[in-house]
C-alpha cells in the first residue's frame, strides 16, 4: 500500500528544464554586463590617457612661454615642434588656450554600483571563478537532464499513446463497418470493402456494344 502520493514527475522535469533556461538567461545577462563594463573601461582608459596627454601639453606650453618671456629661449623647448613654432610666443599662447579648453571639458565620472561590483570581483577573483564554474555546471545539468528526462518520461510515451489511440480508433471503425456490412446485401458489402481497400468506388460496368448490321 502506498502511503505517500507519487511525486509529480512531469512538473519536476519541466521545472528542472525551465530552471536551466533561466540560468542560461542569467548567464547571458552577466555576459552582457561584463561586455558593457569592458567597453566602458576601455573608453575611460582612452579618455584618461588623452586627459593626461593634454595636461602634459599644457605644462609644456606654460613652461616654454615663461622661458620666452623671461628671456631664456634655450630652456623648455617642446621636442615635437620646430624652432619656428618654439620661438613663436603667439602660436604657443594660442595652442595653450586650445589645450586648456580641451582640459576643461574633461569630467571624471562618478562611481556607481557597477564600479563597486567590479572592485568586489577584483578582490574575490578566485571565488568568482569558482562561482562561474559551478554556475556553468549547474546550468548544463539542469537543462540537459530536465529536457532529456522530460522527453523520455513524458513526451515519448505520450506520442506512443496517441499513435496507439489512433490505431484503436481505426480498428474500431473497421469493425463497425464489418458489422454494418453483415446487415446489408452481399453486393453492398463487396462495394464497401472495395472502397475501404482502394479508397474509390467500384467502377460501373460499361454497357454492351451493339453489333453492327
Amino acid at each position: 500500500m502506498q502511503w505517500l502520493p507519487s511525486p509529480p514527475t512531469d512538473n519536476i522535469y519541466k521545472l528542472l528544464a525551465v530552471f536551466g533556461l533561466w540560468l542560461i538567461a542569467g548567464a547571458l545577462t552577466l555576459f552582457s554586463i561584463f561586455s558593457y563594463l569592458d567597453y566602458r573601461s576601455q573608453k575611460e582608459t582612452r579618455e584618461e590617457s588623452y586627459h593626461s596627454q593634454t595636461e602634459r601639453m599644457v605644462n609644456s606650453f606654460t613652461k616654454r612661454i615663461r622661458a620666452l618671456e623671461e628671456g631664456t629661449p634655450e630652456l623648455h623647448k617642446i621636442a615635437d615642434l620646430p624652432d619656428t613654432f618654439n620661438n613663436d610666443i603667439t602660436f604657443l599662447k594660442n595652442s595653450l588656450a586650445m589645450q586648456e579648453k580641451n582640459l576643461s571639458k574633461y569630467k571624471q565620472r562618478k562611481r556607481d554600483n557597477l564600479d563597486t561590483f567590479m572592485d568586489y570581483l577584483l578582490v574575490h577573483e578566485t571565488e568568482f571563478y569558482i562561482f562561474v564554474g559551478l554556475y556553468a555546471t549547474l546550468t548544463s545539468l539542469c537543462t540537459v537532464i530536465g529536457f532529456s528526462r522530460w522527453f523520455q518520461k513524458i513526451q515519448k510515451p505520450s506520442e506512443v499513446l496517441n499513435e496507439l489511440d489512433i490505431r484503436i480508433k481505426e480498428a474500431s471503425l473497421l469493425k463497425l463497418k464489418i458489422e454494418i456490412s453483415q446487415l446489408q446485401p452481399m453486393s453492398k458489402t463487396i462495394e464497401q470493402l472495395f472502397e475501404l481497400h482502394f479508397n474509390k468506388p467500384i467502377p460501373e460496368p460499361s454497357p454492351p456494344r451493339k453489333a453492327c448490321s
